[in-house]
């Protein structure tokens, strides 16, 4: 299963689990950046949403990751594109 398939399961979850109010303000415009044994990053819009949602559905996400991937995902990153692009230029190859 691709990561982005993994997400949209995660998604639908979500939307079951969750107010419509809450899903579309918080998680529709996120996605899964890349997900390994132990870490997912996923990608939100703002700032404010990555911190919001670091606070708040860490703990769920993380059920629901475990759910669909069959696997326990320790560490939950929630970072914007911009924060993205940093990581990968310090990234040591």
């Amino acid at each position: 299963m691709s990561e982005q398939e993994i997400w949209e399961n995660v998604l639908k979850l979500c939307q079951e689990g969750i107010t419509k109010v809450s899903y579309d303000t918080w998680l529709k415009d996120t996605t899964l950046h890349a997900l390994s044994n132990d870490e997912a990053i996923v990608i939100t819009p703002q700032l404010f949403v990555s911190q919001w949602l670091a606070s708040n559905y860490t703990d769920l996400i993380r059920d629901f990751l475990k759910r669909v991937t069959n696997k326990h995902i320790e560490n939950i990153r929630f970072v914007t594109e911009d924060d993205l692009d940093d990581l990968e230029s310090h990234k040591v190859n």
